[in-house]
């Protein structure tokens, strides 16, 4: 596992202390979000996205900090019929500056050194999917740009060189043996030949 993923596990973990996500995935949650009294959250889901602006650092004698912005969304559903004011969007901005700021305080460990919440123009908005009877689907988008010290070093698989050509086949070896004057071994003959025959 390369350290990128570890910063990834490290922080899906650390989300999970502060928010529920019941599917990781790029896709908007099947089912509603209750208005009921008090509120039941039925589904939400998350996506985290290709790391933005990687950038690493030569530390000391052998050893490397990276750094990087890495994204996040969480989505909720609600029902089409609400008006989009009463959509609980001061509710999800609330949820946004919570997660930005607790990120700041206290997501710092073995795995990432430092996390800065970085400004994102609309932490929060909201859309009608129309392929479901207009529901509302509302995003909290989040950017971090986390620190990491580079621990693990492998290239994934399959993204290598070939690997090198089997080394050709042989049946017979032919041995010379040679016998020569001592300290002149300029002059020498031909004595025998071996054939050794491969097993």
């Amino acid at each position: 596992m390369s350290t990128i993923n570890a910063v990834r596990t490290a922080f899906r973990t650390w989300l999970e202390t502060k928010v529920r996500v019941d599917e990781w995935h790029t896709d908007p949650p099947a089912q509603l979000y209750l208005t009921t009294s008090p509120a039941v959250l039925q589904a939400s889901t998350a996506t985290e996205y290709p790391v933005e602006s990687l950038t690493y650092d030569k530390t000391g004698f052998n050893g490397v900090s990276a750094t990087a912005v890495f994204t996040y969304q969480i989505r909720y559903r609600y029902p089409g019929e609400l008006a989009y004011d009463a959509l609980p969007l001061l509710d999800l901005e609330r949820l946004a500056e919570f997660l930005l700021v607790s990120a700041l305080l206290d997501l710092s460990g073995d795995v990432i050194t430092s996390a800065t919440p970085l400004t994102v123009e609309f932490p929060v908005t909201a859309r009608r999917e129309e392929a479901h009877q207009g529901d509302w689907i509302t995003y909290v988008n989040l950017q971090f740009e986390l620190s990491f010290a580079v621990t693990t070093l492998a290239g994934p698989d399959g993204y290598g060189p070939d690997a090198p050509a089997e080394g050709s086949e042989f049946s017979t070896l032919s041995l010379g043996i040679y016998r020569a004057r001592i300290n002149d071994l300029s002059d020498h003959t031909l004595d025998s030949t071996l054939d050794l025959e491969r097993p």
